[in-house]
């Protein structure tokens, strides 16, 4: 934002009364800027005028807020401010982790594995949906958990798990497994949140969100594991 100030002791002449497309007009009263019009006829007789030309999204969209500066933050899910450590905090921050441990999987697997890429990205969307869910404004449904389930069959068909296997292989299976264990952390979040009460939040959205995780994780594995038996690279405890 530039901010522009100048002494606001004459009139305007009619030019400068003239609209301006992209300029606000504000006049300074106790100190503070207080919007006096897109076009400031016949002028002011205020004593500083301050032409702001705005860039609207750097208004609108600041990065920082200084509303979390004393460790509490807003939780759409609850309609109030509660601690940073509170469990609903503490899962919505392990989705996070999630979403962007896949998309981090996405990138290391786009050139060898675009497809898998693809649906990575696909999860990552899906994710903030579960966010979204305990809130109320989701379109998941328990087919979600189906389609998961699909798509662990998928990977897993004509393969032998014949044990415990090492996370590892290329960095696009390496990272799918860092990838699956963070979203194991954020079942255990979720879980932890239910065997709290759930504070108020519907059983059956908490109960979906779950099995959801749940299924995920194990799509991931399976996804991370056909990758490396197709690379020759599954190495057994």
């Amino acid at each position: 934002m530039h901010i522009l100030a100048w002494r606001g002791s004459r009139r305007s002449s009619a030019a400068e009364r003239r609209p301006r497309s992209g300029v606000i007009y504000v006049s300074e009263v106790a100190g503070k800027p207080v919007v006096a019009g897109s076009n400031p006829a016949g002028g002011s007789t205020n004593k500083y005028h301050i032409l702001l030309v705005i860039v609207r999204w750097w208004w609108d969209s600041r990065i920082y807020t200084r509303t979390g500066d004393k460790g509490d933050t807003y939780c759409a899910a609850l309609k109030s401010r509660i601690p940073k450590d509170h469990p609903l905090i503490e899962f919505v921050g392990a989705l996070d982790e999630a979403i962007s441990s896949l998309g981090m999987a996405a990138s290391f697997c786009r050139d060898s594995h675009s497809d898998i890429a693809d649906l990575l990205t696909s999860f990552q969307r899906l994710l903030f949906n579960v966010g979204f869910l305990l809130s109320g404004h989701s379109n998941l449904t328990p087919q979600t958990v189906e389609e998961l389930e699909a798509i662990v069959d998928k990977y897993m068909e004509g393969l032998d798990l014949k044990g415990f296997i090492l996370p590892g292989g290329s960095p696009c299976s390496s990272t799918i497994h860092l990838a699956r264990s963070v979203t194991r952390r954020a079942e255990r979040r979720l879980a932890s949140v239910i065997h709290n009460g759930g504070y108020g939040i519907g059983e059956d959205r908490l109960n979906l969100a779950l099995k959801i995780l749940n299924r995920l994780s194990d799509a991931l594995f399976a996804i991370a594991f056909w990758v490396q038996s197709s690379e020759g690279r599954v190495e057994y405890l």
